[in-house]
């Protein structure tokens, strides 16, 4: 990983991780947690990451990315208070099947697409359980910092499955 903190701009490299199979998320979400609202989130991924891009996006920031070769995507991420309408990708444009299906190939922790996924297309009450390998304490504090309720079931020698519960919208 490599991390640089500037006072503008804070940036992350995952790259290595991604392509040891090891889930970055939780340092995403570290770097993210410093991030303020003046600042820009420079992110390098080995691809798109439509999962991270609807997250930040429930967290108020707009992210455009841009892929450099085939294994390295920047995304960049803006507080929509600070960005031109035009200069992100609109939060309304849903991936596509196809575009989620590779991320989550690409990506480590896919369960967190097919979560941001039903998220976005859930009413406040519904839910949804999702076979999970393992959730990080991480991304359940992200989630529940957005109004959704965590349960985790885990049973002997059986898939563990994450219960996820779409609250009333938190207020920002």
């Amino acid at each position: 990983m490599v991390f640089t903190n500037q006072s503008e701009r804070l940036e992350l490299d995952v790259r290595m991780e991604l392509k040891n199979g090891q889930d970055p998320f939780d340092k995403i979400m570290d770097s993210v947690k410093q991030l303020q609202e003046h600042q820009t989130f420079i992110l390098h991924t080995t691809f798109k990451p439509y999962p991270l891009i609807s997250l930040m996006e429930m967290k108020g920031y707009g992210g455009h990315s841009k892929e450099v070769t085939t294994e390295h995507w920047i995304t960049t991420f803006v507080h929509k208070n600070r960005q031109h309408p035009d200069q992100y990708e609109a939060s309304s444009s849903l991936p596509s099947e196809a575009d989620l299906i590779r991320s989550s190939e690409q990506n480590p922790c896919g369960a967190v697409a097919r979560i941001i996924q039903f998220l976005q297309r859930a009413n406040p009450g519904d839910s949804c359980s999702f076979p999970v390998n393992q959730i990080s304490d991480s991304l359940q504090e992200q989630l529940e910092s957005l109004g959704v309720e965590c349960r985790i079931e885990q049973k002997t020698n059986q898939p563990s499955y994450l219960t996820v519960k779409k609250l009333a919208v938190p207020e920002r």
